[in-house]
């Protein structure tokens, strides 16, 4: 078996990491103090002991998976990396790939997630012989705790290779790491208490959602630490396409199964397309901070036929090529309410479904995710424009198109409470009838989706326009360097 280098190359220093070595024995004594210390605090041995044992073991473990070991990942690639300026570039210096550097980090931190979790085994079982728990609730906890280890090992290494000084890559990291072990904190005080119970359903729900954020974080993950020079987006935008896919079919079965209830199913069909909704703004920020036109080794690694060039173009790296994306990931998500209200209301017509107000249930809104994003696509569109009008003088790096569409959407947004200061009243009803501002869209539903719509194809013309002049600029050096 041909085993990755830098995944040997992980393995090897782990081994000798003294913050490893540490960890480990200093879980082991924790663990054995736990077993000795719960039952002579509880005066003996009862029914719940063996739960209340290894509620303490499991939450000693997620410490040291879910927290120890992605501070490892990150300070370890952060150290590598360097400064903005200094940033070490792998794929200069080795012939793995980008992907091949990314996987043999993830791998080596889940072998220590591995590890950790059959050290916790023995006591799992010494649980067990104190009663109060089954084997299938220690097998559920520690598969949910590694489940979260291997989530925040994807989202450090995310962290760790940002296109951004060493100082604040750190403080990113730190604030992730606060406010994601303030999001655990309630997760372990329910643990000490006793292990709560987690349906079959809920569980695999739960794995499915993690392992979809993991492969999206370690898409991002490979196009931050690729060269800007070579193609670098298209995992990220592959592992997109397949959780909005999945995720779909998951979405679309509900309605065929039995014990079918539509207000349960319209509450999951909002969170998958809110989730992918947010997903495509921020491909969008993120295609909007990229250069124009492609590099050399890009237009070299394009495929020969037409039409191979054509399917691959979605899924190239550069700032038309990402805008298109996460425009037609929007299209989707916007067109889907709307075409599943009749379906909707049919149901709910046929079998009397009743809301609140004892009337036949309809589904009202259904124009809101496209006027939102349209909304947001004009902004990001129209602030790009302004970059490149504004660059042809003054050199200003792309960087800053994604902040200034964002400050820009939030001053939108806080327009007519200005208003309502500046004329002391209250928000009259045509406060909402300003453009951009997504604050109760509702009360002027098609206004405000004529609004989005032609603020979106004024962006998206000038946008056109400048992405087809780039084009026709490395056509025409093409054709120089043939001649």
């Amino acid at each position: 078996m041909t085993l990755n280098p830098f995944t040997l190359k992980e393995l090897r220093q782990l081994t000798r990491s003294k913050t490893i070595a540490s960890s480990l024995v200093g879980f082991l004594c924790a663990c054995l103090a736990v077993c000795y210390a719960v039952p002579a605090f509880n005066a003996g041995i009862d029914q719940s002991t063996g739960a209340v044992v290894f509620s303490f073991i499991n939450a000693i473990l997620m410490i040291v998976c879910a927290i120890v070991i992605p501070c490892n990942v990150f300070a370890r690639i952060d150290k590598e990396r360097g400064g903005s300026k200094r940033a070490v570039d792998f794929t200069l210096l080795t012939a793995l790939a980008p992907a091949e550097i990314i996987d043999g980090k993830l791998r080596g931190a889940f072998s220590l997630i591995v590890l950790f979790s059959t050290a916790a085994l023995p006591f799992g079982v010494f649980s067990y012989l104190l009663h109060g728990i089954s084997f299938a609730s220690i097998f559920t906890t520690l598969a949910t705790t590694a489940t979260i280890a291997v989530f925040s090992s994807h989202a450090a290494l995310a962290l760790g290779v940002l296109r951004i000084g060493h100082r604040l890559r750190v403080f990113v990291f730190a604030v992730v790491l606060v406010l994601g072990g303030a999001m655990l904190l309630p997760a372990l005080a329910i643990s000490s208490a006793g292990i709560p119970g987690f349906s079959s359903s809920g569980f695999l729900k739960f794995v499915a959602v993690a392992v979809t954020a993991s492969c999206i974080l370690r898409g991002f993950a490979i196009a931050s630490f690729s060269p800007v020079v070579m193609e670098r987006d298209r995992p990220l935008r592959v592992a997109v396409l397949f959780a909005f896919i999945g995720w779909g079919a998951y979405v679309v079965s509900l309605v065929f199964l039995p014990g079918f209830k539509v207000y349960s199913w319209i509450v999951v069909a909002s969170d998958y397309l809110c989730a992918f909704a947010a997903c495509a703004v921020l491909l969008a920020l993120g295609a909007s901070a990229q250069e124009e036109g492609y590099s050399r080794r890009m237009v070299a690694g394009r495929p020969k036929t037409r039409l191979k060039r054509l399917l691959a173009w979605p899924f190239g790296t550069g700032a038309a090529n990402g805008m298109f994306f996460a425009a037609a990931l929007a299209f989707v998500v916007a067109v889907a309410w709307p075409l599943a209200k009749p379906l909707v209301d049919g149901y709910c017509i046929g079998h009397k479904v009743l809301d609140a107000h004892g009337m036949i249930y309809k589904v009202e809104f259904e124009y809101a995710f496209a006027t939102v994003l349209m909304y947001v696509f004009s902004v990001i569109l129209l602030v790009r424009f302004l970059w490149y009008v504004v660059t042809r003088k003054v050199r200003i790096s792309p960087m800053l198109v994604p902040l200034a569409a964002v400050a820009l959407f939030a001053f939108f947004q806080s327009i007519p409470a200005i208003r309502a200061i500046a004329l002391a009243a209250d928000w009259p009803d045509y406060f909402f009838d300003m453009p951009f501002c997504v604050l109760k869209i509702n009360r002027h539903p098609l206004m405000h989706l004529c609004y989005s719509g032609g603020a979106f194809a004024l962006g998206a013309v000038l946008n056109a326009i400048v992405w087809w002049r780039a084009r026709v600029r490395i056509a025409d050096a093409q054709v120089g360097c043939r001649k």
